[in-house]
């Protein structure tokens, strides 16, 4: 008896296998549809969580390699003012998602394209927050296609914890050094003080121009300045700031 039924086992087999298969790949299909509706909801809203792109690397990838180079400002005592030119001077690039890890190299790789500079300290629990907000931006900036180069410039004497950087976005972070010196070359004597400095603080942010010329900068002591990126005020202030320098910066 048992035997009589063996071949219409072996029969309905195949069919019932594939009968799996596509009610399978339906569902596959179906959850594909809401997770591209609520990524594109996400990105309409303002932050997303969005998986990270995926990339070999983040940053300009033909760089010649110098040593460290002394910080220099080569056309105005006013580096924090619109129109400046980008200070001159050379660090080490240490995340390894960067396309110039390990190599010496400065603002001046990054020309022929709007440039986001922010100072960071690795120490700083608000720091890595504002990082991980910043690569969410970039990469929705990515999708709307819309690039620009963003870089961290992490504060001289923490750079033993500086991996609470690298590990947060894919871009190129610099290490400053005391023989550099780049965050006190990026700020300018405060008009109303001379033993007050502008600029060169933590989470100070500067937008270059293609040319290298500064078109904003935002000071983080300004209130002004919407700046804290976990808040969806700060979020969206500076992502349509950013927005509007990559449309309208030469």
């Amino acid at each position: 008896m048992f035997n009589q039924f063996l071949p219409n086992i072996s029969f309905m087999g195949p069919v019932l296998l594939t009968f799996l298969a596509v009610i399978t790949l339906q569902a596959c299909d179906e959850e594909g549809l809401v997770s591209s509706s609520s990524e594109q909801e996400a990105l309409s809203t303002g932050q997303s969580d969005l998986p990270m792109p995926i990339e070999d690397c983040v940053g300009p990838e033909s760089i010649s390699d110098h040593v460290s180079v002394q910080a220099t400002s080569t056309m105005s005592e006013c580096i924090t003012c619109e129109g400046s030119l980008a200070p001159d001077f050379k660090l080490r690039d240490v995340n390894p998602s960067s396309c110039g890890v390990g190599k010496y190299y400065g603002l001046d790789a990054f020309q022929g394209q709007v440039t986001f500079v922010v100072l960071l300290r690795s120490t700083c629990g608000y720091c890595m927050a504002q990082l991980e907000k910043l690569e969410q931006i970039r990469y929705e900036l990515l999708v709307m296609g819309l690039n620009l180069n963003m870089l961290v410039i992490n504060e001289r004497g923490t750079q033993a914890q500086i991996v609470n950087l690298t590990q947060r976005a894919q871009i190129p972070i610099f290490q400053d050094v005391d023989e550099v010196m780049a965050w006190e070359a990026l700020s300018s004597p405060d008009p109303n003080d001379d033993s007050l400095k502008v600029g060169g603080d933590k989470d100070d942010m500067y937008i270059y121009d293609s040319t290298g010329h500064l078109w904003r900068f935002l000071d983080d002591d300004d209130p002004s300045h919407k700046l804290n990126l976990s808040t969806d005020e700060g979020y969206n202030y500076l992502k349509e700031i950013l927005i509007m320098a990559i449309n309208e910066a030469p």
